[in-house]
């Protein structure tokens, strides 16, 4: 009778690793691409969508190559953001930071422009351990084949030194496809999955060893 139990405890134990890989491969982001925003830059890459879901296209500045507090001065705080003071929404004084105006185009697979745009925007939108970012651009697109184009048409020498990553992504907490929803699902599985699987592997250890 140990057979059917240890059968289960590896089908259990290669279901949630394969639902650990699909998981990588869906949240990975189609173009992650390094720049130096302190030069001119031009860029043109093929990327593939995976997801028909909504897309966000950031700068991603690297925090190893300066102070939270530099990066926060150059890249901005949460721009525009209110807070209550007195009964009254007042603006939080987080700084804008400085203007970093990206040109970017995205082409589908037959060459029609499917968005573009000029990055006007201020302030951070995201912060980790590891990067600060600056939200360029979200939208929705279709899964497909596309070429994404950017340009900065004039460096910004206060970035000098500081790496940057060119970044767009689905950000699984603000999806909205059905695929996304078997993502959050599959978050839930692989624990359960891998404690099934150890209870599984114990009861065969023990069946084996009576």
């Amino acid at each position: 009778m140990r057979m059917p139990w240890v059968i289960a405890s590896v089908v259990l134990a290669l279901s949630a690793v394969i639902a650990w890989v699909w998981m990588s491969w869906i949240a990975t982001a189609p173009l992650n691409e390094p720049v130096s925003v302190s030069e001119p830059f031009t860029l043109q890459r093929p990327i593939a969508l995976r997801l028909s879901d909504r897309y966000f296209l950031e700068l991603q500045f690297d925090r190893r190559d300066a102070s939270f507090e530099r990066l926060r001065s150059l890249v901005g705080g949460a721009h525009g953001q209110k807070i209550e003071v007195n009964g009254q929404l007042v603006d939080a004084g987080e700084p804008p930071g400085i203007q970093i105006p990206v040109e970017w185009s995205l082409k589908d697979s037959k060459g029609v422009l499917v968005a573009s745009g000029r990055s006007n925007s201020l302030g951070g939108n995201s912060y980790s351990s590891s990067e600060i970012g600056r939200l360029l651009h979200q939208g929705d697109f279709e899964a497909g084949q596309y070429t994404f184009s950017a340009a900065l048409p004039k460096g910004i020498t206060d970035f000098r030194g500081i790496r940057a990553y060119l970044r767009l992504s689905v950000e699984p907490k603000n999806s909205h496809s059905r695929t996304m929803g078997v993502y959050w699902l599959a978050t839930i599985f692989i624990p359960v999955a891998i404690v099934a699987s150890l209870g599984t592997g114990i009861v065969g250890l023990w069946a084996w060893l009576r």
